[in-house]
């Protein structure tokens, strides 16, 4: 897989985590617990505090195809989004 943050601001990099439960995010129902996610990371986007507009593009990598195979979709504002908004 390939991850590319389109248009980048100032200061955005990848980072990782630990697949874990942070002690603010909702509680689990009761009498469950979190498995394990031995070898297993999480992408993180880390930036500078503020507001963003942010377009990540994931491009899955197959066998026989090259990086010339892959089109970047053009850019559309969330409210002008259709079924074929990447025309």
């Amino acid at each position: 897989m390939q991850v590319e943050i389109i248009n980048a601001p100032s200061g955005a990099a990848f980072g990782r985590a630990d697949p874990v439960r942070y002690s603010d995010d909702p509680p689990l129902p009761q009498d469950q617990t979190d498995q394990p996610n031995p070898g297993v990371s999480v992408l993180t986007i880390d930036l500078p505090a503020g507001q963003y507009s942010l377009q990540v593009l994931f491009s899955p990598q197959w066998d026989g195809m090259s990086s010339s195979d892959f089109v970047k979709p053009s850019s559309v504002p969330l409210s002008s989004w259709t079924l074929d908004s990447h025309n």
